[in-house]
């Protein structure tokens, strides 16, 4: 490991991924090994900038010919065939930073890789999640990519339009939900005013005229009633309506997600 050849104090400059150092650290810095470190992370080696300014506040200049060998070692082992190949599979450019002749198989590595990342499911996918074309893929597949990616993306639109039309059924609902509790406490007010007439209509303590008041606010709350009960039935029918459209457009999501594929031909 690299690691048990540092000083505690480089590391700790090194593990800071900043370049700047003090007077100490500028002394005793290892300077192959300091760009040794920036390769390894794909760092550019003009980082080293940033240290010949910092270190020549205390008149110390870095030794650029060992920062260089170190950083392209690092280089070597960060622009490895393994990670072309990987960033290959994942669709990735190739880091700017590596040279293409880094690796004699580099190159190879990542066109390997390619081969992976580009197919008919990949372009099928990127079009169903909305992402872009994969413009990173060989010219001589563009035509059987292009085609997948398309049938993916008339499959988000489809899915999409879908949705909206359950957002718009949803704000509806909504609105049909709190006109409901609405019209279910006006129902449930105007009942204990109707039990308040009625009793006042018994009672012995009530006097003619005021039983007069009883039968018109009786009549008038049974009135109210009938009303508000009319209109809760025509909300629980929205109500039931707006859930059954929902169901349906659910279910023609389901249907469109569950169909076949289809791909161009070899």
């Amino acid at each position: 490991m690299l690691f048990k050849y540092l000083t505690p104090l480089l590391l700790l400059l090194l593990l800071s991924n900043c370049a700047v150092m003090n007077e100490s650290e500028c002394v005793a810095a290892d300077w192959r090994t300091v760009g040794m470190e920036e390769g390894l992370k794909g760092k550019s080696a003009l980082t080293i900038g940033g240290y010949r300014k910092a270190c020549a506040e205390y008149g110390i200049t870095p030794d650029l010919h060992a920062y260089q060998a170190g950083h392209l070692q690092g280089l070597k082992q960060y622009c490895s065939p393994q990670k072309a190949y990987q960033m290959g599979t994942q669709g990735q450019t190739l880091p700017s930073i590596c040279p293409s002749n880094i690796h004699p198989n580099f190159l190879s590595q990542h066109h390997q890789g390619l081969k992976i990342y580009c197919t008919a499911d990949t372009a099928y996918n990127l079009g169903r999640n909305g992402s872009a074309f994969p413009g990173i893929c060989p010219q001589h597949l563009r035509s059987k990519l292009h085609f997948s990616f398309n049938e993916g993306y008339k499959l988000l639109q489809e899915v999409n339009g879908y949705q909206g039309e359950i957002d718009d059924i949803n704000t509806h609902l909504k609105q049909t939900n709190d006109d409901i509790i609405d019209a279910e406490n006006t129902m449930t007010t105007l009942e204990h005013d109707l039990e308040i007439a009625r009793a006042g209509i018994i009672s012995s303590k009530t006097s003619n005229l005021e039983k007069v008041i009883f039968y018109k606010q009786k009549d008038q709350l049974k009135d109210e009633i009938r009303s508000t009960k009319h209109t809760l039935d025509q909300l629980y029918h929205e109500q039931s309506e707006d859930q059954s459209a929902i169901n349906t457009l659910l279910e023609n999501i389901k249907h469109a997600e569950k169909r076949p594929k289809r791909y161009l031909a070899d």
